[in-house]
């Protein structure tokens, strides 16, 4: 929960609860702390355009952050921040596998809660499109337009905003019958995302020497270790096309019981691997140290 991605969504949604001149300075003020914390902030200032204002102040929220967020990543690193917004294109076409993040939001199709909010949603805006619908609708089309599964901290709860704002009208004409199915429907969908939220006790959490060099399955593991053992150094990193290719298939190979190649692992002096799928006989590099439920701590021989 304290990825910078998370802290974003969440003050990004607060937008559309601003209505005066108090909050538009309080909302830009938190935006302009929570921009040094992660450099590709300037992503979320869209949502400025959810206030309950008027326009003059929605822009000028938006180019204030801009303006803060770019001064002070430009003082911190120079040239070489541009250099990091040109090389991220880069780490994604070198990627030799779909990492999970990065996937493309078509996957969100199979859901039937997303399926749902799209029907509601775009009925709503033919029936009855208000400008404040049609501003939400923006900012959520500006979101989707990334492409991105990653952003769906912003996209779900900007379509539930939506389809609220435009049935909202509707509500009143519910009859006895019709409440207890809405409250029936939305329960379900309530259980349907819940069962999808993943258990912190399902992580490894090995304790291992400062400086260790730690290989894993791109995942669960591959955020967990660190979390678990500051100090280690882990691969692949969270920028997984940021990893030389034979690591990137390293861990690949970790993770689909693929044969592992000692090689690779002596050449980038690895000292530990955490996996959960290996079986038959391990590599022979490899000693057992450790195993939690269903991962597994192997020293580099």
């Amino acid at each position: 929960l304290a990825r910078p991605e998370i802290i974003l969504s969440v003050w990004a949604i607060s937008a559309i609860l601003v209505r005066r001149n108090s909050g538009v300075v309080a909302w830009t003020l938190a935006g302009a702390v929570l921009c040094t914390s992660y450099w590709l902030a300037f992503l979320y200032f869209a949502a400025a355009l959810l206030f309950q204002t008027n326009v003059t102040k929605k822009i000028g929220a938006a180019i204030a952050l801009t303006v803060i967020h770019f001064g002070f990543w430009l003082l911190m690193f120079g040239a070489d921040y541009y250099s990091a917004l040109l090389w991220l294109p880069d780490v994604l076409q070198k990627q030799i596998c779909e990492v999970g993040e990065n996937l493309g939001l078509e996957l969100l199709l199979f859901n039937p809660v997303v399926i749902g909010l799209l029907i509601l949603g775009s009925i709503g805006l033919v029936v009855d499109g208000t400008r404040r619908a049609l501003t939400i609708a923006f900012v959520l089309v500006f979101f989707i337009a990334s492409n991105q599964v990653r952003y769906i901290g912003v996209i779900a709860p900007l379509m539930v905003l939506l389809a609220i704002q435009c049935w909202k009208p509707k509500l009143p004409e519910l009859n006895a019958m019709g409440m207890p199915l809405v409250a029936c429907i939305s329960l379900f969908l309530l259980l349907q995302v819940a069962g999808t939220i993943p258990s912190r006790d399902d992580a490894p959490n090995f304790a291992i020497p400062v400086n260790s060099r730690v290989i894993t399955a791109f995942g669960e593991a591959t955020y967990a270790m660190p979390f678990f053992n500051p100090g280690i150094q882990i691969e692949p990193s969270y920028a997984f096309g940021a990893a030389p290719k034979d690591v990137q298939q390293l861990s690949l190979d970790i993770s689909r019981n693929t044969k592992i190649n000692c090689e690779t692992i002596k050449k980038y002096h690895f000292t530990h691997v955490v996996e959960q799928s290996m079986s038959g006989e391990p590599p022979s590099c490899l000693t057992l140290s450790a195993v939690q439920k269903k991962w597994r701590l192997w020293n580099v021989q």
